[in-house]
Order: C-alpha cells, then structure tokens, then sequence
C-alpha cells in the first residue's frame, strides 16, 4: 500500500503553491523568497521525436501540436478528425468551422450540425454507437481512437481486448474556398462536411517502470487541441497517477481545463510535480483523462505535452545555449565591423567578453535555406531545402533534435514566414512558438525577446537550448520614433533610398538585444550561459545596382557572428579564418559536449576558440541563391579569403573578384586569368551542379508526392508514422506579403 503522500509541490508562471486536491485550485499568489532551485538535467523523457509506443499506430508518440502558435510534442491518442480546423463565431446555434485537410482524405457524408446535436448518414469508415443522453443522433469514432493503455515496450493485447468506443460529436464544416461566393446558406449547408472528434472517455497512457532519483521532479505541459474550444466540449480532469510494483495507486497530479467554456484555458499550462520523496523507488505513471461529470460524453482533445522527470546531475554543470538570429543583419552596416555610424553600440560590447568572427559567411541570400543551413550544418545542396514547398528530410538531424537527446530543454521564438514550422524547424523542440504579429513594419523583436527570454526564466533550473529569430531588421522598415531622428545631422554621410531607415532599426534591435542579453544574466552565471549571435544575410542598397538580398557579393553574404561564454570563449579575439553559417551547429555541440552527427558539410569553430588558436582545414566557402522573375537563373559563388567566383546555371555571366585590390567587387575579372580563379571557378561550378540535383530531386519528390498511388488511399487518419501534409496558413500567406515576398 502506498503510503499518503502530502499535497505536490508546483512551480508555475505565478509562482510556487500548494495545489489542494480538493479545490483544484490553480496558482495564483506571489513567488516568495526562497533559495535558489537545485540544478536540474533530463534523466528520463517520455516523448521521443517520431517514436512509437510498442508499435501501436494508434497511439501517436512524438508529433507537435499547437496551442495558438506555441507547439509542443504530445503525448496522446491517435484521433479520427481532420487537424487544424478554422472555426468561425456565428450569430446562431452553428460554430463552422473550415478543414485544413489532406486532399487524398475522403470527405465524411454530408451533414448539418447544431451545438447539442448531429444529424447524419452511416459512413462506412465509422459505426454507430449508442445513442446520446440527449437522444441526439451521433458518430462514432474509429477504431483509430480506440484507448490504447500501453506502456513502451508494452504488447498492445490490453487494447486488442478494449471494449469498441464509443460515441463522437461532429463539427460542421462549410464548402471550401472553392465555394462561389453569394450561395444561400441553405446550399452551405447542405453542402457541409462533418468529421468525427472522439467523445472524451477515460483515457490512459502508461510509461514503463523507472526509478526515481533522489531531488525529482516531473516538469510537464496540459492543454486542449482547439478544434473543440468554440464547441459544446466537455471540461477535462487530468490526472497523473503513480502506480507502485503491488498495483497500488495513488494522484500525484490533478487540474480540470474547460477551453469552450472559459477562454483562459485556450493554452498551455506547465507545471512541476514534486518526487523528492519518491526517490529510490520504481514507480510507473499513468497519464489520464477523463470527463469532469461522469457520464458526460461531450467531445474533448486533452494533450499532454512533453512530460519528463529531472533530477540534480551527478557531475558539473552543462551551460544553456541561445542563438539568435537577426535576420538580414548585415555584417557592413555594423559598427562592430567597422562601420562609421554607431549602429550596434551594444553588440560591440557584447562581443568584448567573446569573439567575433570577421570573415562569417552565410550559404543562401534568402532565410529558409540559411536558416535551414545554420540548425542543420548542412549545405543546401546537401538538406535540399530551397523554398517554401521543400521539407526537411527524416536523415537529416537539426541541432535542436541533437541538444535535446543530451537532455536540453528546447524552444524556439521565432517569427514563422520563411520559418515555417512545417519545413522541419520545429522538430527536436519542446515548445516551437510563431509570432504572426505584423503590422506596418514585419518585424516584432520587443514581444518575440520577451516572450523567448520568459520561456528562459521558467526553465533556468536546467540547461536549455533557445533559439530565437527575429525579422526587425527586414524590410519594411518602420523604426521607432526615437529613433528616427538617429543618423541625420549635418555631417552624416548621404544614405541611398531606405539605408537611413535600415540603420536606424539596426540600432533599434541591437538596444532590444541588449535588453534580452541583460536579462539572460539575470537568471544565469555567465559562465552557464552560451550565447551566438549572427545573422541569416545581409541587404543590398545599390551598391551593385538593385535593392534586393538576391545576389551573392559581400553586402548580402557577409553576415555577423560573435560567440560568448565567459571562462570558455576567449574574450576580445577577432578570428580572420573563412567561416560558415553551417559551422555553427557543430561548433555549439563541441562546446558543450554533446555528440556531433557524422556527415556534417561544417566544422566546429572550437579549434579557433583555443588558447594558442588553431586553424581549421578548409579554405572555401560556399553560397547560392534561386533564380527570379528579374534574374532567372540560380548563381552560384565559392569563396576563399582573397577571391571569389560567381557562376551561373549557363555560364554567360560567370565573374571573378580579387578581394585585395577590389573589396567592393566592381572589377569583374575572366575565371581563367590566375590558377586561384580558375580553382574557385571550378568550385564554384561543381557545387552549382550538385545544388541544382538535389533541387531536381526535391521537385521530382514533391510530384511523386501530388500523384499519389494510383489506388485512393482508405478513410481515416494517416499511420503514426506518415506525416500529414500541410495547408496552406493564412498567418504566414499574411506575414510574407509584409516582408515583400509576395503580393
């Protein structure tokens, strides 16, 4: 028999209480004073990225859902609906909603749906079950949602033996946008589909027995999938149950959301279970949901997100890591790279206590594949993401993938656009948050810091890996007021059309960073904090006839990349080596020695970061971008410290600069005139070869892909291992047209 354990201790946003069982009471007073909490690190996850519970399909381990826009990887039942519904307010008894949904899913049988009640046809991919309390007509769900109480490594014979489930409420969903615009709402109706969500039942998921370490906790998110917040949906008690070797059990956990019914649970809540008096013992955990009000058979999509126990490690301390990214920061317009205006004031003292790189080069003038470049260390001929329709593929890993099997805590901050979560940039976090906001300038520093930097001050009793990206200084460039009068007296230099502007946001953001610098040192010693700041590209005002990032000289390759950890970073070096954005991913993890994937195209900085300084075995660089409606054609160029190539796909315009005696690179030279030429040339031309192959394959893929198997695929959900293709997201459709990318 368990013994009666006292009433968990839980640390949230709100501070530290006591959360009284019976009250289900949610935290609300004041943190007070108290020491600071013991070091933590990950010693046992229960989600792992694209895992499945003892090969269950049913049971989905290790996707991301969103709550709003801050993802994270859930633990929960497959569910026989259609993810990511638009719903809409009306005036009557209706909520309609519009599917984002895989072409290849057959659509369920037309139907009208009333809060409290459904009417409908039989499907044959769905049985009915008994009729509602309310004596409304309903579907049942599939056997895709069948309760599956399964531990890893568990046989699924317990749910082979589950009683069939039981009834599901339905949503209506208006015609698509293909829908002429003007017919009746009568022929909407009829014309609506419905899509099952599962009644909410008692469900559990089981972990397998571990042993818990002395000073545990179990850190974990709650939430609701949206799809039921603007439904008839049943409140929801989650509970986590330890269950000891006899059978016994006993609540460690207890709190009841009810999103539909109360706006304020239309999130994610985290919170701590305290274990220190479990320590040394083997105990299971049951994750379990269940109706408020027994018999109550409202649908529901209770989420568990990330759960996880952390203890006190055995040996030192790991340091957190963030990395920030400034999009289109160019290195020229920096003070702390020479430029006469004091642009960056507040990095040049940042980069005081580290070292700055002065010779850093992105490997794509546009911010998908850099970035995809800069978290993977992956050239984009080799990660092959080059636009929008690309995906990352499986074999490949990104850093937040590698920091979080070393036990990192990860998020990411950023604002979506060309990040697009889906691409692959969310996976390997614990929380992914977009910011959508864009207003008449697209960028958002002041909340996405703020937001990443609170993210930073939940988690500091651990080591985490924050990523945080920011379009500020992008164009449309719309500084604050006061900062609009920066760089224009009498004796400033005549700017180009929008440079003025650029720097004044230049300004503005390094202030921002500042902010977020000073309160990372707030929540951690300097010598536990890793900090990288660069940028994805650089920007173009005229200095070669257009105002773009679309080209490959030096205003638009040339980017920032300053690396700070006091103890471990030489302060004040300036490194002259060539170096990469695809160096940045094995460089963080050799500093804090986590282990570096093999085949990685970058190299770890860390040899030039040493005490007396290494050198690294590379004297080329790489870089491309796509062709445009002005330029249609992809460049290609290969650098070294004192020339450059750019080739193009036919040849017409290949170009080679000598960075000595022409830094600006306006003197054109033929590729055959010096055997450092003709090697870059060459280079150049090899690599353009391979980038344009793998973006063939890419396209071939995605095609493939459209045709689908010649035999349509059967109804419901995709297996657990099969992702879903994505739709089309009107938040980013919105923010790209701000940034310019599209009208």
């Amino acid at each position: 028999m368990l013994h009666r354990r006292k009433a968990p201790t839980l640390r949230s946003r709100a501070g530290i209480c006591t959360l009284a069982v019976a009250t289900l009471a949610a935290c609300t007073r004041e943190r007070p004073a108290e020491p600071a909490p013991p070091q933590l690190s990950t010693v046992h996850r229960f989600v792992e990225q694209g895992s499945r519970i003892a090969d269950d399909a049913r049971l989905t381990h290790g996707s991301h859902v969103f709550l709003g826009t801050d993802a994270r990887p859930v633990l929960t039942a497959a569910r026989p609906y259609v993810p990511g519904l638009l719903c809409e307010s009306t005036d009557g008894p209706h909520k309609f909603c519009r599917a984002k949904r895989p072409a290849d899913l057959p659509a369920a049988p037309h139907a009208i749906f009333a809060r409290g009640s459904a009417s409908s046809v039989k499907h044959p991919d769905l049985h009915d079950g008994p009729p509602a309390p309310d004596g409304a007509a309903t579907v049942a769900a599939t056997a895709a949602a069948e309760d599956a109480n399964l531990a890893p490594g568990a046989t699924p014979a317990a749910a082979d033996a589950a009683p069939p489930p039981r009834f599901a409420r339905s949503v209506l969903l208006p015609p698509g946008e293909e829908t002429p615009v003007g017919w009746l709402m009568a022929l909407q109706h009829l014309l609506a589909r419905t899509y099952a969500i599962p009644a909410l039942e008692e469900r559990q998921i089981a972990t397998g027995p571990f042993t818990v370490p002395p000073g545990a906790l179990l850190r974990l998110s709650i939430g609701v999938e949206e799809p039921v917040w603007w439904v008839d949906s049943a409140p929801v008690l989650f509970r986590v149950v330890l269950e000891d070797d006899s059978g016994a059990q006993q609540d460690l956990y207890r709190r009841i959301l009810d999103p539909a019914h109360n706006p304020a649970d239309r999130r994610w809540y985290d919170s701590d279970v305290d274990l220190t008096d479990l320590a040394g013992r083997t105990i299971r955990l049951r994750f379990t949901t269940e109706p408020v009000q027994t018999g109550d058979t409202r649908p529901s999509l209770p989420l568990w997100g990330d759960p996880r126990v952390l203890a006190p490690p055995g040996s030192g301390r790991r340091p957190s890591v963030v990395l920030v990214s400034l999009d289109t920061l160019r290195a020229r317009s920096m003070s702390l790279y020479g430029h006469a205006l004091e642009t960056t004031p507040n990095i040049t003292r940042l980069a005081a206590r580290g070292t700055t790189f002065d010779n850093a080069f992105t490997t794509f003038s546009n911010t998908l594949p850099s970035h995809m470049s800069m978290l993977t260390g992956l050239l984009p001929a080799t990660h092959a993401v080059f636009g929008p329709p690309d995906v990352l593929g499986e074999d490949r890993t990104l850093l937040a993938e590698q920091l979080r099997r070393a036990g990192y805590a990860t998020a990411a901050f950023t604002e979506d656009a060309l990040l697009d979560s889906r691409r692959g940039f969310r996976r390997g976090f614990s929380t992914y948050y977009e910011n959508t906001a864009s207003g008449a300038g697209a960028g958002d520093a002041g909340h996405t810091f703020g937001r990443a930097l609170e993210w930073a001050g939940r988690h500091a009793d651990e080591p985490f890996f924050l990523f945080v990206h920011t379009y500020q200084v992008h164009f449309p460039y719309d500084p604050p007021p006061a900062y609009r009068t920066l760089f224009t007296g009498p004796d400033a230099a005549s700017p180009v059309d929008g440079q003025r502007a650029y720097e004044q946001e230049v300004r503005y953001t390094d202030d921002l960073l500042q902010r977020l610098v000073d309160g990372l040192r707030r929540i951690l010693p300097d010598e536990e904090l890793l900090l990288v700041v660069t940028a994805d590209h650089g920007k173009e005002f005229f200095e070669h006839g257009l105002l773009t990032h679309n080209q490959l000289f030096d205003e638009v390759m040339h980017v920032p990349l300053v690396i700070v950890w006091p103890g471990h970073v030489p302060a004040g070096r300036r490194v002259a080596e060539l170096v990469s954005l695809i160096d940045v991913t094995p460089t963080i993890l050799q500093l804090v020695g986590a282990p570096v994937p093999p085949g990685l195209d970058g190299l770890s900085l860390a040899p030039l970061l040493a005490a007396p300084a290494g050198t690294l075995s590379r004297d080329t660089v790489f870089g491309e971008y796509p062709w445009t409606a002005m330029v249609p054609e992809q460049h290609f160029v290969a650098r070294s410290r004192e020339a450059k190539c750019i080739v193009t796909e036919s040849g017409a315009k290949d170009a080679c600069f000598d960075l000595r005696a022409d830094p600006g690179e306006r003197d054109p030279r033929s590729p055959r005139e010096t055997r450092e030429f003709e090697r870059l040339h060459d280079a150049a031309r090899a690599y353009g070869a391979r980038s344009r192959a793998a973006s063939i394959a890419a396209a071939d893929a995605r095609a493939a892909e459209r045709a689908g198997p010649a035999v349509a695929a059967p109804a419901g959900p995709p297996p657990a291992d099969q992702p879903v293709p994505d739709p089309p997201d009107e938040n980013i459709a919105r923010k790209m047209r701000a940034l310019g990318y599209v009208q």
